[in-house]
């Protein structure tokens, strides 16, 4: 029986092994399975770290593609014009990219709370969309405003303050899991307030300034 054991500096906590112990555990489990001729079991955190990994690469792979879906039906019941659906997820797309962009900015690592992140600012994205879009098309049709500009800005002073006061009350209550003394807590109530502070500013300033351009330049065809 041979027994090979690795010891380090630093935290041995599941899912937190660095590069070089998840390499060299992997390096290790394939020259056993090429060696042949006995039984081999590699066992330590970066193995348990690279099985993490692969469990939210696959729930993400299954999220995802629903995530997806019920974006394009809620959209398309919504709004029944490609316009605006194609803006909408746009909005979206910014909004994952700012919020793991920001993740890479302050060095958070991703693990498998952050699994939720996507689907709840998808959610949250869609909502504040479809607020600001519909309140435009309704004062639109009521003659309000001066074209699309002016109607965008009536919905925007409407619609855009409770949204601020919504996402602000929110984003206080992701933040109170600073309080924990769970590390991964904590960074997950940064980047969940991060993201949703992300969605009001690409749904409430990105995507309506991008919704007057492309209207003003469908009318003045």
């Amino acid at each position: 029986m041979l027994i090979v054991t690795m010891e380090g500096e630093g935290a041995a906590a599941t899912g937190a092994a660095g590069e070089d112990v998840i390499d060299a555990q992997l390096a290790m489990q394939t020259l056993g399975e090429r060696a042949g001729g006995g039984e081999y079991l590699v066992f330590g955190a970066g193995d348990i770290s690279h099985e993490i990994t692969s469990s939210m690469t696959d729930s993400l792979l299954i999220v995802g593609p629903l995530a997806v879906l019920f974006v394009l039906i809620a959209l398309a019941v919504a709004y029944r014009d490609v316009l605006d659906i194609l803006l909408g997820l746009f909005g979206i797309g910014a909004v994952l990219a700012w919020t793991f962009g920001f993740m890479g900015w302050t060095d958070i690592a991703f693990n498998q709370i952050f699994i939720a992140v996507p689907v709840l600012l998808i959610g949250l994205s869609i909502d504040y969309a479809i607020h600001i879009f519909m309140r435009h098309r309704e004062e639109r049709a009521n003659g309000g405003g001066d074209g699309p500009r002016g109607s965008m800005r009536t919905a925007l002073v409407g619609v855009g303050i409770a949204l601020l006061y919504v996402t602000a009350t929110t984003v206080i209550g992701f933040l109170s899991n600073l309080t924990s003394p769970v590390p991964p807590i904590r960074e997950f109530g940064i980047v969940s307030s991060a993201g949703i502070t992300a969605a009001l500013l690409v749904f409430g300033l990105l995507i309506p300034a991008m919704k007057v351009e492309v209207d003003d330049l469908l009318e003045s065809r």
